[in-house]
Protein backbone atom coordinates (compact mmCIF):
# COMPACT_ATOMS: atom_id res chain seq x y z
CA UNK A 1 0.00 0.00 0.00
CA UNK A 2 1.43 3.56 -0.93
CA UNK A 3 1.46 6.60 0.76
CA UNK A 4 -1.35 7.57 -2.26
CA UNK A 5 -3.48 5.12 -0.78
CA UNK A 6 -3.30 6.22 2.66
CA UNK A 7 -4.09 9.86 1.65
CA UNK A 8 -7.47 11.04 2.52
CA UNK A 9 -9.08 14.23 0.74
CA UNK A 10 -11.58 16.39 3.82
CA UNK A 11 -14.46 15.49 1.15
CA UNK A 12 -13.89 11.97 0.95
CA UNK A 13 -13.48 11.66 4.65
CA UNK A 14 -17.42 11.23 6.16
CA UNK A 15 -17.40 10.99 10.41
CA UNK A 16 -21.35 10.19 11.29
CA UNK A 17 -21.67 11.89 15.30
CA UNK A 18 -25.01 10.64 16.45
CA UNK A 19 -27.17 13.28 17.74
CA UNK A 20 -30.27 12.91 19.76
CA UNK A 21 -33.18 14.32 18.40
CA UNK A 22 -35.35 17.05 19.69
CA UNK A 23 -37.85 14.80 20.94
CA UNK A 24 -34.92 12.12 22.71
CA UNK A 25 -33.29 15.20 24.44
CA UNK A 26 -36.36 16.35 25.68
CA UNK A 27 -37.18 13.04 27.10
CA UNK A 28 -33.97 12.71 28.61
CA UNK A 29 -34.33 16.08 30.85
CA UNK A 30 -37.24 14.59 32.17
CA UNK A 31 -35.87 11.41 33.13
CA UNK A 32 -33.30 13.43 34.66
CA UNK A 33 -35.89 15.94 36.40
CA UNK A 34 -37.76 13.20 38.03
CA UNK A 35 -35.22 11.12 39.41
CA UNK A 36 -34.07 14.42 40.88
CA UNK A 37 -37.78 15.17 42.12
CA UNK A 38 -38.02 11.86 43.70
CA UNK A 39 -34.97 12.37 45.61
CA UNK A 40 -34.75 15.87 46.62
CA UNK A 41 -38.44 16.77 45.63
CA UNK A 42 -39.53 19.17 43.00
CA UNK A 43 -39.79 22.07 45.14
CA UNK A 44 -36.16 22.17 46.02
CA UNK A 45 -34.82 20.80 42.45
CA UNK A 46 -33.61 23.83 40.57
CA UNK A 47 -33.22 23.91 36.45
CA UNK A 48 -29.64 24.45 37.79
CA UNK A 49 -29.82 21.27 38.92
CA UNK A 50 -31.02 19.53 36.26
CA UNK A 51 -28.72 21.04 33.46
CA UNK A 52 -25.48 19.99 35.99
CA UNK A 53 -26.75 16.58 35.91
CA UNK A 54 -26.96 16.21 32.34
CA UNK A 55 -24.13 18.36 31.78
CA UNK A 56 -25.63 21.19 29.82
CA UNK A 57 -26.58 24.65 30.44
CA UNK A 58 -29.42 25.93 31.58
CA UNK A 59 -30.11 27.80 28.14
CA UNK A 60 -29.89 24.52 26.28
CA UNK A 61 -32.29 23.35 28.56
CA UNK A 62 -34.97 26.61 28.61
CA UNK A 63 -34.97 25.72 24.85
CA UNK A 64 -36.87 22.43 25.55
CA UNK A 65 -38.92 23.62 28.27
CA UNK A 66 -39.64 27.42 29.51
CA UNK A 67 -39.53 27.55 32.73
CA UNK A 68 -39.53 24.59 35.71
CA UNK A 69 -43.15 24.44 36.15
CA UNK A 70 -43.37 23.36 32.66
CA UNK A 71 -41.15 20.62 33.37
CA UNK A 72 -42.91 19.78 36.64
CA UNK A 73 -46.49 19.95 34.59
CA UNK A 74 -44.75 17.81 32.08
CA UNK A 75 -43.65 14.94 34.06
CA UNK A 76 -47.35 15.11 35.68
CA UNK A 77 -48.36 14.52 32.20
CA UNK A 78 -45.74 11.78 31.92
CA UNK A 79 -47.37 9.71 35.15
CA UNK A 80 -50.88 10.28 34.36
CA UNK A 81 -50.11 8.53 30.37
CA UNK A 82 -48.36 5.77 32.55
CA UNK A 83 -51.85 5.17 33.82
CA UNK A 84 -54.07 5.00 30.50
CA UNK A 85 -51.43 2.88 28.78
CA UNK A 86 -51.78 0.45 31.97
CA UNK A 87 -55.01 0.30 31.32
CA UNK A 88 -55.02 0.20 27.11
CA UNK A 89 -52.62 -2.44 27.77
CA UNK A 90 -54.77 -4.39 30.01
CA UNK A 91 -58.47 -3.62 28.82
CA UNK A 92 -60.04 -6.34 26.30
CA UNK A 93 -62.73 -5.91 24.01
CA UNK A 94 -63.77 -9.49 24.22
CA UNK A 95 -64.33 -9.12 28.20
CA UNK A 96 -67.43 -8.28 29.31
CA UNK A 97 -68.81 -4.07 29.94
CA UNK A 98 -68.68 -4.53 34.09
CA UNK A 99 -64.86 -6.21 33.91
CA UNK A 100 -63.49 -3.83 31.73
CA UNK A 101 -64.95 -1.11 34.22
CA UNK A 102 -63.40 -2.90 37.03
CA UNK A 103 -60.24 -3.44 35.04
CA UNK A 104 -60.28 0.37 34.42
CA UNK A 105 -61.33 1.51 38.37
CA UNK A 106 -58.54 -0.95 39.60
CA UNK A 107 -55.84 0.40 36.80
CA UNK A 108 -56.40 3.52 38.18
CA UNK A 109 -56.77 2.75 41.98
CA UNK A 110 -53.41 0.67 41.78
CA UNK A 111 -51.38 3.28 40.17
CA UNK A 112 -52.42 6.04 42.62
CA UNK A 113 -51.60 3.50 45.89
CA UNK A 114 -48.20 2.85 44.53
CA UNK A 115 -47.63 6.23 44.03
CA UNK A 116 -49.14 6.62 47.51
CA UNK A 117 -47.09 3.81 49.21
CA UNK A 118 -43.48 4.57 47.49
CA UNK A 119 -43.35 7.59 45.85
CA UNK A 120 -43.59 9.89 48.27
CA UNK A 121 -42.55 13.52 46.26
CA UNK A 122 -44.58 11.83 43.14
CA UNK A 123 -47.65 11.66 45.17
CA UNK A 124 -47.18 15.43 46.10
CA UNK A 125 -46.48 16.21 42.29
CA UNK A 126 -49.82 14.45 41.35
CA UNK A 127 -51.81 16.16 44.26
CA UNK A 128 -50.33 19.27 43.11
CA UNK A 129 -51.35 18.92 39.37
CA UNK A 130 -54.79 17.63 40.57
CA UNK A 131 -55.09 20.51 42.75
CA UNK A 132 -54.06 23.23 40.36
CA UNK A 133 -56.56 21.52 38.04
CA UNK A 134 -53.69 21.26 34.84
CA UNK A 135 -53.97 20.68 31.68
CA UNK A 136 -52.69 17.53 31.96
CA UNK A 137 -55.56 16.36 34.94
CA UNK A 138 -58.29 17.46 32.88
CA UNK A 139 -56.93 15.82 29.61
CA UNK A 140 -57.14 12.71 32.15
CA UNK A 141 -60.36 13.23 32.92
CA UNK A 142 -61.58 13.25 29.54
CA UNK A 143 -59.22 10.24 29.16
CA UNK A 144 -61.51 8.09 31.79
CA UNK A 145 -64.99 9.94 30.77
CA UNK A 146 -64.28 9.09 26.84
CA UNK A 147 -63.21 5.15 28.08
CA UNK A 148 -66.05 4.84 31.08
CA UNK A 149 -68.41 5.96 27.86
CA UNK A 150 -67.21 3.64 25.46
CA UNK A 151 -67.62 0.82 28.17
CA UNK A 152 -71.64 1.62 28.76
CA UNK A 153 -71.74 1.56 24.91
CA UNK A 154 -70.39 -1.90 24.40
CA UNK A 155 -72.78 -2.80 27.42
CA UNK A 156 -75.74 -1.40 26.24
CA UNK A 157 -75.43 -3.26 22.49
CA UNK A 158 -74.83 -6.39 24.60
CA UNK A 159 -77.67 -5.82 26.36
CA UNK A 160 -75.49 -6.44 29.12
CA UNK A 161 -76.79 -2.87 30.78
CA UNK A 162 -79.87 -1.35 29.95
CA UNK A 163 -80.10 1.35 27.08
CA UNK A 164 -80.02 4.66 27.64
CA UNK A 165 -77.68 7.87 27.41
CA UNK A 166 -74.44 6.52 27.23
CA UNK A 167 -72.34 9.59 28.13
CA UNK A 168 -75.02 10.82 31.20
CA UNK A 169 -74.51 7.24 32.35
CA UNK A 170 -71.05 7.64 32.40
CA UNK A 171 -70.61 10.86 34.32
CA UNK A 172 -72.82 9.01 37.04
CA UNK A 173 -70.94 6.15 36.97
CA UNK A 174 -67.21 8.70 37.37
CA UNK A 175 -69.04 10.47 40.11
CA UNK A 176 -70.04 7.11 42.51
CA UNK A 177 -66.05 5.74 41.72
CA UNK A 178 -64.86 8.86 42.70
CA UNK A 179 -63.13 7.89 46.22
CA UNK A 180 -61.26 5.27 44.08
CA UNK A 181 -60.26 7.36 41.61
CA UNK A 182 -59.01 10.61 43.03
CA UNK A 183 -55.55 10.31 44.25
CA UNK A 184 -56.44 13.39 46.94
CA UNK A 185 -58.84 10.71 49.15
CA UNK A 186 -56.26 7.90 49.41
CA UNK A 187 -54.88 10.56 52.43
CA UNK A 188 -58.42 10.25 53.60
CA UNK A 189 -58.61 6.68 56.35
CA UNK A 190 -61.94 6.75 57.27
CA UNK A 191 -62.57 5.53 53.73
CA UNK A 192 -60.82 2.40 53.99
CA UNK A 193 -60.25 2.39 50.44
CA UNK A 194 -58.68 -1.14 49.07
CA UNK A 195 -59.17 -3.66 46.14
CA UNK A 196 -61.56 -5.95 47.56
CA UNK A 197 -63.61 -2.94 47.91
CA UNK A 198 -63.33 -1.40 44.85
CA UNK A 199 -64.25 -4.35 43.26
CA UNK A 200 -67.54 -4.65 44.98
CA UNK A 201 -68.46 -1.32 44.81
CA UNK A 202 -67.74 -1.58 40.75
CA UNK A 203 -70.18 -4.81 40.80
CA UNK A 204 -72.55 -3.24 42.71
CA UNK A 205 -72.91 -0.77 40.36
CA UNK A 206 -72.85 -3.51 37.71
CA UNK A 207 -75.96 -4.73 39.06
CA UNK A 208 -77.51 -1.52 38.78
CA UNK A 209 -77.06 -0.89 35.20
CA UNK A 210 -78.75 -4.39 34.33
Amino acid sequence: MTSDDLRYSSHNLKIKIHRPSREQTRELILQKSEELFRHFGFGKTTVADIAKDLDMSTANIYKFFPSKEAIIEASGERNLNAMKESFLSADKSSKSAIERMEILVLTIFRAHQDIFRNEKQVYKLVLTAREGNWACVRNFHDFLLQSMTAIVEVGMKTHEFRTGNAVATAKLLLNCLHPALDPLLLRDPSLDMNEKSVRAQVRFIGKALQ
